[in-house]
């Protein structure tokens, strides 16, 4: 449980830094209510069809947290320059400047 709640909020703040950083709003809001559900069906579990077919509620909460690692991925990517632009070159230290 602790593992799935740290995913949860890494996501969120992911989702967040993403936004300020220009991220369609759509990804962002998708990734934010798709990660709300991880710990609503989390700890609902237990509740939901109890007895031999449970298996398949912990199936459906493995994948919903499967899923939201590519959303991570997505919304990373979004915010990165595409590749069609450069980038800057890096700095050069020169001897003579600084010393």
């Amino acid at each position: 449980m602790v593992m799935g709640g740290l995913l949860v909020l890494a996501l969120w703040a992911l989702a967040l830094l993403c936004a300020r950083a220009g991220a369609p709003r759509a990804l962002v809001v998708l990734s934010m209510v798709w990660t709300a559900i991880l710990p609503v069906l989390g700890f609902a579990q237990f509740q939901l069809l109890p007895g031999p077919h449970h298996w398949i509620v912990r199936v459906v909460h493995l994948v919903v947290g499967l899923v939201a690692m590519p959303l991570a991925g997505r919304l990373s990517i979004s915010v990165r320059p595409s590749s069609g632009t450069r980038a800057a070159p890096p700095l050069e230290f020169s001897a003579r400047q600084h010393g």
